[in-house]
């Protein structure tokens, strides 16, 4: 079951076009679930936010997106080999599956998960 601030490295890309898989951090409260009532049996979701380089692969720094592109310090979380962004911007229903075999790469700090939740809250006010 995958819980609130958990970083997994699914078997699919978000966003769905892209060529390069991404990280992702979940932001469904732990333990709730969207329930899609017009899929067979019925299936379960979470939310996530992508998280991708804070650079370009040429080395140019991404341009954020405002309020919605929390920046992520790999100093203050192991599992990033650089900083990176949370693009709050990009949300992402998927489905629980994707995460019953996986195990997290990470999780989270609370501080920095509080600002990616406030980002994410943006896009509904």
């Amino acid at each position: 079951m995958p819980l609130r601030g958990e970083v997994y490295f699914p078997d699919k890309n978000l966003p769905p076009d892209q060529d390069t898989p991404h990280r992702c951090v979940v932001l469904s409260p732990t333990n709730f679930m969207a329930q899609h009532p017009n899929t067979p049996g019925n299936r379960l979701f979470v939310n996530v936010a992508i998280i991708r380089s804070a650079k370009h692969q040429g080395g140019s720094p991404v341009r954020p997106v405002l309020g919605h592109s929390i920046p992520l310090s790999a100093a203050d979380h192991a599992f990033l080999q650089h900083d990176s962004i949370v693009e709050t911007h990009q949300l992402f229903a998927v489905e629980i599956d994707v995460f019953r075999k996986k195990k997290p790469v990470g999780r989270i700090s609370d501080p920095y998960l509080a600002d990616i939740l406030k980002g994410a809250q943006r896009l509904f006010s």
